[in-house]
């Protein structure tokens, strides 16, 4: 067994606290694809990118992230 890349045991520990949604699967289908890159000695940068990019996605309907964004939106227009 190949031993997993840093940071990819937090990835997956993350994903476990996910809510369960069809963003989630989405998150989960690319973690899957990441995981086998790691298995068959592919490269990750590919699967590693299209996750970072879901992952961002996902924030954007984040209600604390919006919290945050607001908030410095308040902030800079002070």
């Amino acid at each position: 067994m190949q031993a997993r890349p840093s940071g990819l045991e937090e990835v997956l520990d993350a994903a476990r606290r996910l809510p369960v949604c069809d963003r989630a699967a989405k998150l989960h289908a690319l973690i899957a694809r990441l995981q086998y890159a790691v298995r068959t000695g592919e490269t990750t940068a590919t699967a590693a990118a299209a996750l970072a990019a879901a992952a961002i996605d996902a924030l954007a309907d984040d209600p604390w992230v919006q919290f945050e964004a607001s908030v410095r939106h308040l902030i800079a227009n002070r």
